[in-house]
């Protein structure tokens, strides 16, 4: 399983309307397929648009970022509360906050 993190922006049009966590991370699970390995979302919302950490089962790194891009494009390509919010990035790199706050112990936001 890979860790992989991806940024969403939110159009400037888009930042007034309501998207939170539970919501986006829904969206994700909708979005996915049996293929992309999908097992767990953590979302993390701002004003500007959502971090997110996707834990994919993939059998390779490459892979796993690989999926990571379709699986976002595809869920800002399917979802109309995502109309203006576009891909920022995604990879392995960690967010040091979001990374923190996803794998430390506590309550996760969405899981």
């Amino acid at each position: 399983m890979y860790l992989v993190t991806t940024r969403l922006e939110a159009g400037c049009a888009s930042r007034s309307a309501q998207v939170d966590e539970p919501l986006l991370a829904s969206l994700l699970r909708e979005a996915a397929g049996p293929d992309d390995g999908l097992e767990h979302v953590y979302v993390a919302c701002d004003p500007r648009g959502a971090d997110l950490v996707l834990f994919l089962l993939q059998p390779r790194l490459g892979q796993a970022e690989a999926v990571a891009g379709r699986l976002s494009r595809r869920c800002l390509g399917r979802a109309r509360q995502l109309s203006g919010w576009s891909l920022g990035h995604y990879g392995t790199d960690l967010v040091p906050t979001l990374s923190e706050r996803a794998l430390l112990p506590g309550p996760p936001a969405v899981l």
